[in-house]
């Protein structure tokens, strides 16, 4: 009979009186049954029954147990909202922990850890002491489910109770179904409790692997996740336990399959052999494979995994590349996940099979299935050298559908293939061409614009062509408008003739009619480059770039190490850690043995290459590429298509030349056009920068002596004795003439009333400034705490420290007025030009004297830190605060001896008056980051990944004061002036991340990771080293850096 009929809306005191007229002459309880029935139908349909619990508790005492249940379920739903209520049923679980029947003492147990109400937690706890000794196996094992719901309510209660150790001795239980939920409860109160002791050993581990061919899939899933925290000693115990977890991978239930192939991947970081590693992945590879003749959602599971795998091993499905095709009846994310892998597993002997099943997708009705397989044939032109051609075939093929979607698409992958390829398909210009009035897509007609402007000498009419774009110049997006500028540009320098007339119009949009700032500052740096030195501008906008890859940007290997521990969970699907998403699990992680195996999971990605084809990652436009040659080389493919007949109609309004149109930009025809542009010059424009003051910048002086054999002002024998040295006053040597100022970049604050001010003959317009790379503008003023003019910090008052932009911390004390007998110093350490400075300032608080004959020694330290001159401070009279003294310092690694901490330096200070004093302080270990430190970022990536073990990485974050920086060029800036050298950058969903290096003055090189929330409000810091003793006071002076 179906239980439809008990879906009506009762009312609560009818009910009761069913339930109070079921007690009479209903030995079999069919009656209470029936009431039950529709008390629950009514709180699924969302009616209040509360007011019944009283008359349901009463039911309780009915030895059926499927009255049983429905009571129970009652009690669960009410007890936590109407918690008093509760009390009313401990009578009735106590009655019912002690039946005879095992399945009512299991459910009652089971409800009571549902309930966790405070009033149930002291029977519940006392019931637990007792279940978790019973002889029969189903109660031992709700018992042990039991335990982690009460641990999870109350942590300390369980420890007192001494549950853990009862959960324990479960392990040695005959019964598999115990072992598993018993095993099952300690992970997961260890996956809940980050200090939880969960070390298991080899025999344990036997136990439970035997165990597991008797348990259910739940059970057999409990097991293989506990198998986690085994750490094999021994090659041999990781190859035992992944050849006996083997059998697990033919199982009909994907979790089972799922879980087998984590504890076998975790077990291959532990097995030395190749051929043995090897074989392992070579073994679970149908297993996965077996998995997509599954559920949709399974298959998305598998994939999703199978991506993972593929980091670590991309050559494990190299045979099975076709299981990975497309179905038509496919749902997208499916689809989607297949064509990642499938460019995962393309190489030159499977392209044939690839290329023409990526053309069929290309040609479905999804339109972002679509657009990714037009991208994935462009990322296979640029993978495969080989296929280059036939992939442009394709492109071409389909640009001649004319469907929409699928030219701007085409059209964004050619400009990638041009870019890998340069000089070998211009011939496809002519296509792209005629379909120059369908682009409505910004990163389309970007792309389109740059090979217009790229290939400017080539295309006959290349004016018109960008002309039409440039109509509507101010409503278009800002990457468009930047390749419309530097495409303009290109024209004018390749061909000046053809680009006069477009030019000034850009230069003036760009300059005065947009707000976008990136555009504006670049059509200044255009219009200053071309008015003062053109084969600058040309070596510039058309210089080399990093050659474009298509690799697919693998995940970093710490993370992709810890989302193989998690292996068929939610986060494999994510391909996130569970830290991202969740809080309060224990982070997993493959712990060190002596069996542990390091390998280089990351040879195959190139995730510092900025030019990495990644899905949305892909950049919107890049408007630099290299600089064509006097020959190039024209591919036949590239003529043969120029001279088809398809394509007669688009010569007559694009003709690609195969050779560079002959035209030269002389410097005198340019001075000509500069000084008669059609732009206001008389008025300077409002730029929003204030006018900047310009700077002297003096270079480092030089003593004219050979500073070896000074020490300090300290010499002869006695280490201390009277310092009888000539102080040479160094010779100030200004870095471009004591009258001379820096060339302003941008002309801007400048004298002269025009925007683009002709460099007078002493400036060489290309001669290097004193401002760093990457500050535009140059010096926006006085540096607060740093020296302009006059030096504050002055040796005898004749000694300039140079100018600096880099972090020098507050002024702390060294010596306090009562250690230094009346005599106070306080100071800091800077870099300055290269050198390194103590800059100190002495007070005569309270030494009642005239001090002076002043000299320093330091002790003998990590970096062989010590005065590279004397140290001349004035006669210091009673009173007298204040004085400042700049000591310069050298570095000789060699003289060093070990310190701790590392960056500690012990100073002795010799006066006429007061002695020796001593003193010591911390060396902010930035001032010993070298210059010029940068290395290739494929260089960076191997040792990073490599060559610098993973037990040296160490990982701190901290704040950033609010406002310190906007834009990622703002941190790039800081790091530079700092001689922190960026590597790489990236911007992804959730961050900015910064790949870094540091060279110390002694030698030792830092790499670190730094990544910033979206509003650069955060930072987290990771670091490796050889030197691994420099990493904790080089993460202090990152957070200087970071926070001055």
């Amino acid at each position: 009979m179906s239980d439809t009929k008990y879906f009506s809306k009762g009312k609560v005191q009818e009910l009761r009186e069913e339930l109070a007229a079921a007690d009479k002459r209903d030995s079999k309880h069919t009656k209470k049954r029936v009431v039950l029935k529709k008390i629950v139908a009514n709180m699924t349909m969302g009616n209040d029954m509360s007011p019944l619990f009283a008359d349901v508790v009463a039911v309780m005492q009915a030895p059926m147990l499927e009255v049983k249940k429905m009571a129970y379920l009652y009690i669960v739903t009410y007890a936590r909202v109407k918690p008093d209520l509760a009390k009313l049923t401990i009578a009735a679980f106590e009655r019912d922990l002690v039946d005879i029947n095992p399945m009512i003492r299991a459910l009652a147990l089971r409800t009571m850890g549902y309930m966790q109400v405070d009033r149930l937690i002291e029977a519940l706890s006392t019931a637990l002491a007792k279940a978790l000794s019973d002889k029969d196996a189903y109660v031992a094992k709700t018992a042990a489910i039991a335990v982690v719901k009460l641990y999870t309510y109350d942590r300390k209660l369980v420890e007192r109770l001494g549950l853990i150790d009862k959960l324990r001795s479960l392990l040695s239980s005959d019964n598999s179904m115990v072992v598993a939920n018993a095993i099952g409860a300690l992970t997961e109160i260890a996956e809940k409790t980050p200090d939880f002791d969960m070390q298991m050993d080899f025999a344990l581990t036997s136990k439970l692997l035997t165990a597991i061919n008797e348990c259910s899939e739940w059970g057999q899933v409990y097991i293989l996740e506990s198998l986690l925290y085994f750490v094999p000693q021994d090659h041999s115990d990781a190859e035992v336990v992944a050849e006996r977890v083997m059998p697990r991978l033919q199982h009909a239930n994907s979790a089972v399959v799922l879980s087998a192939v984590r504890v076998v991947l975790y077990m291959t970081n532990y097995i030395l052999k190749d051929e043995t590693y090897n074989l392992f992945f070579k073994r679970i590879a149908s297993p996965l494979v077996t998995l997509l003749h599954n559920g949709q959602e399974v298959q998305f599971v598998a994939l999703r995994n199978i991506q993972l795998i593929l980091q670590r091993k991309p050559d494990f499905l190299k045979n099975e590349i076709k299981v990975f095709f497309c179905k038509y009846n496919d749902p997208i994310y499916v689809k989607i996940a297949k064509l990642e892998i499938i460019f995962r597993l393309v190489t030159e002997e499977n392209i044939d099979q690839v290329l023409p099943e990526l053309t069929e997708y290309a040609t479905e009705i999804d339109v972002d299935f679509v657009r990714k397989s037009i991208r994935a044939i462009g990322k296979c032109a640029i993978k495969i050298e080989s296929s280059a051609d036939r992939c442009v075939r394709a492109l071409v093929d389909l640009i001649k559908t004319k469907v929409n979607y699928v030219v701007q698409e085409s059209i964004v992958v050619i400009k990638d293939i041009f870019r890998r390829y340069p000089n070998r398909y211009e011939g496809v210009i002519t296509t792209l061409c005629e379909n120059l009035d369908s682009l409505d897509e910004s990163e389309a007609k970007a792309s389109m614009i740059w090979i217009i402007g790229h290939y400017a000498d080539r295309i006959e009419n290349a004016d018109e062509l960008l002309e039409h774009f440039l109509d509507p110049f101010k409503d278009e997006t800002p990457n468009v408008q930047l390749a419309l500028l530097t495409a303009i540009v290109k024209l004018f320098i390749k061909r000046p003739t053809k680009g006069q007339e477009l030019l000034p119009k850009v230069l003036k949009w760009s300059t005065e009619d947009v707000d976008n700032p990136d555009l504006r500052d670049r059509g200044f740096i255009y219009w200053r480059l071309l008015s003062t030195d053109p084969v600058a501008a040309k070596i510039i906008v058309f210089g080399d770039t990093t050659p474009i890859t298509a690799e697919i940007e693998n995940l970093p290997t710490q993370t992709l190490e810890e989302l193989f521990l998690h292996i068929s969970t939610l986060a494999s699907i994510y391909h996130k850690v569970p830290a991202t998403f969740i809080g309060g699990l224990r982070q997993k992680k493959v712990e060190p043995s002596a069996a542990f195996v390091y390998r280089d999971f990351s040879t195959f990605g190139r995730q510092l290459d900025g030019d990495v084809l990644v899905g949305s990652a892909r950049p919107t436009v890049d408007n630099s590429d290299g600089f064509f040659g006097d020959e190039p080389k024209v591919n036949p493919y590239a003529i043969e298509m120029m001279n088809s007949g398809d394509n007669e109609e688009a010569e007559e309004e694009v003709a690609v030349s195969p050779t560079p149109i002959p035209e030269s930009l002389g410097p005198n025809q340019l001075d000509m056009f500069l000084n008669n542009l059609n732009i206001n010059q008389t008025q300077p424009v409002n730029t929003g920068f204030a006018e900047m003051p310009s700077l002297p910048i003096f270079g480092r002086g030089s003593t004219g002596q050979n500073v070896a054999d000074v020490s300090g002002g300290i010499v002869e024998l006695d280490p201390f004795g009277p310092s009888r040295q000539t102080v040479v006053q160094p010779v100030v040597t200004p870095q471009y003439g004591m009258n001379s100022y820096p060339a302003n970049l941008l002309g801007i604050g400048g004298s002269g009333g025009g925007i683009l001010p002709t460099p007078t003959s002493s400036v060489n317009p290309m001669a290097p400034t004193s401002t760093p790379m990457g500050i535009p503008g140059g010096l926006p003023g006085p540096i607060p705490g740093s020296l302009s003019g006059a030096s504050a910090f002055a040796t005898n008052s004749l000694v300039n420290l140079p100018v600096t932009l880099s972090f020098v911390p507050p002024a702390a004390v060294l010596l306090d007025a009562q250690s230094g007998k009346g005599l106070e110093i306080s100071g800091n350490f800077s870099r300055r030009s290269g050198k390194i400075y103590l800059e100190m300032s002495l007070s005569n608080i309270a030494s009642g004297v005239a001090l002076g004959d002043f000299a320093i020694l330091f002790n003998r330290n990590t970096f062989g830190l010590s005065p590279a001159e004397p140290l001349s401070v004035p006669t210091l009279l009673p009173g007298q605060a204040g004085q400042k003294a700049a000591l310069s310092l050298k570095v000789d690694f060699a003289a060093g001896q070990p310190s701790n901490p590392v960056n500690n330096i012990q100073i002795a200070l010799k006066c006429n008056a007061l002695g020796i004093l001593y003193f010591q302080t911390l060396l902010p270990l930035h001032v010993l980051f070298v210059e010029n430190s940068s290395i290739d970022p494929n260089a960076w990536l191997q040792a990073w990944t490599s060559e610098l073990p993973p037990s040296t990485e160490s990982v701190t974050s901290f704040p950033v004061s609010g406002g310190r920086f906007g834009t990622v060029d703002d941190v790039k800036t800081r790091f530079f002036v700092n001689n922190v050298f960026t590597i790489a950058q990236r911007t992804l969903d959730v961050n900015h991340a910064f790949f870094v290096i540091v060279k110390l003055a002694n030698g030792a090189t830092i790499f670190a990771e730094v990544k910033f929330d979206l509003q650069f409000a955060f930072c987290q810091v990771s670091s490796k080293s050889l030197g691994p003793q420099f990493i904790p006071a080089f993460e202090v002076a990152m957070n200087g850096i970071l926070n001055y």
